[in-house]
């Protein structure tokens, strides 16, 4: 009698909440991720509906044998799902956690049919990412991973929670927070089984903002033609606004192979491949600008009086500098050339004379005002400044004074210099 009463009236309380939330359980709505649109409103990225599988640890008595009966009937890894059961029990355990995305039609039908040998498993329908055109603008667009505990402490994936799936480059990473929505939740009555029986209360998920980018999917295509299997980056950008209208990375990758999860396998062959596919050359590629760079030799050359456009410089197809001969591309020389017909011809000798002239600092000042050796603002994130040398950068660097020779060579854009494409594009 005296355990009774202890029971019923002391412990009353506690046992009457432990029966509630047995009974009651919160479930999330998750919302729709924004879409992502071409400037011409040409559907880039979508969703469509993915069955998630879902366990809630307060309901699983046996996680060892519960996993090994799922396993049995879908694919899920069976060391990472005890890990993700065993962890959520200890802190939120009535809070259901995802073990798997996207199964499919016939695995889901296996889970419902023995549902009944599956305590605390539940299967949602969510919407899940897609990627219209595979590879097409894979470096703008980026992909989806499961948010980490690192993740979760940061703004960037407030709201976020274990199992969710968020943005982890491109433009999914930047406008994270805008493309995510906010989820909703619902209020359900379950039985000892954890098999709805009844919704109490719903809240709606609100979807995320859609995204709309300035590339253009038609030239984008064209770009990415045109460089096939070879590796490298293209950027178009439009002179007047200066808005980016292609942007190509190769080699690429499809970003469909993270939604849902992306095989242990692949990732590893991706992040170890000497191509790296993963990184976009665009922006984080450095690279030997070459001839190029001359624009930047010639209006240095022009604002400091070093050189008026009228002016003929002799090109023999060499220059001598002590013991050492620079070549021009054009071995018989250009003959006697003109600012214009240098830039025309990209004639090295005009261009050797103007920067022995100028001097590598003045050249670097120059380089700088244009915007290069600082990063260009690009807003997806993991952009590369390049390098402008300077006298006391190669002092600095290597311990060794500046040579002539090398601001010759600097001055057709090779030397220490190097920019990345969406550099090269802007000047």
């Amino acid at each position: 009698m005296v355990k009774l009463w202890s029971l019923q009236i002391l412990s009353g309380p506690h046992y009457r909440i432990k029966s509630e939330k047995n009974r009651i359980r919160l479930q999330d709505i998750p919302p729709f991720r924004g879409l992502i649109y071409d400037r011409h409103g040409n559907i880039l990225v979508n969703n469509k509906p993915s069955y998630d599988l879902y366990v809630v640890p307060e309901d699983v008595k046996n996680p060892g044998a519960l996993v090994e009966r799922l396993e049995s009937l879908v694919s899920v890894n069976k060391d990472l799902a005890m890990e993700l059961i065993e962890k959520a029990g200890r802190i939120k355990p009535f809070e259901p956690v995802c073990l798997r995305h996207g199964l499919t039609r016939d695995e889901v039908a296996l889970v419902e049919t023995h549902r009944f040998n599956l305590p605390g498993v539940m299967i949602t329908v969510a919407p899940q990412r897609r990627y219209i055109r595979g590879e097409l603008a894979a470096h703008i667009l980026g992909y989806l991973g499961e948010v980490t505990e690192r993740d979760l402490r940061t703004r960037r994936y407030y709201g976020a929670r274990v199992g969710d799936l968020v943005g982890k480059a491109g433009v999914e990473l930047k406008w994270q927070r805008a493309l995510g929505g906010i989820r909703g939740g619902k209020q359900v009555e379950v039985d000892a089984a954890g098999r709805q029986i009844r919704i109490i209360s719903s809240q709606p998920s609100r979807p995320g903002a859609n995204v709309y980018l300035t590339i253009d999917e038609g030239l984008q295509e064209v770009a990415e033609k045109a460089m096939g299997e070879k590796s490298g980056a293209v950027v178009a950008i439009d002179p007047n606004s200066g808005q980016i209208l292609a942007m190509v990375s190769k080699p690429s990758f499809d970003p469909n192979l993270f939604v849902g999860g992306i095989d242990p396998a692949t990732w590893r062959k991706m992040v170890t491949s000497e191509s790296y596919p993963l990184q976009n050359r665009a922006i984080a590629g450095l690279y030997s600008p070459g001839s190029v760079f001359k624009i930047v030799v010639a209006l240095a050359a022009l604002e400091e009086g070093a050189v008026d456009p009228e002016e003929e410089i002799w090109c023999p197809g060499w220059l001598q500098l002590g013991n050492r001969t620079f070549r021009c591309w054009k071995k018989v020389g250009h003959g006697k050339v003109k600012l214009h017909r240098a830039l025309v011809e990209s004639c090295d000798v005009y261009f050797y004379t103007l920067g022995k002239r100028l001097g590598v600092d003045n050249i670097a000042a120059y380089a700088r005002k244009m915007g290069l050796g600082t990063k260009t603002g690009f807003d997806l994130g993991f952009e590369k400044a390049g390098l402008v040398p300077t006298r006391q950068w190669k002092l600095k660097r290597w311990g060794v004074p500046w040579q002539m020779g090398e601001t010759l060579s600097l001055a057709i854009g090779q030397s220490f210099l190097l920019l990345t494409p969406i550099q090269a594009a802007c000047l």
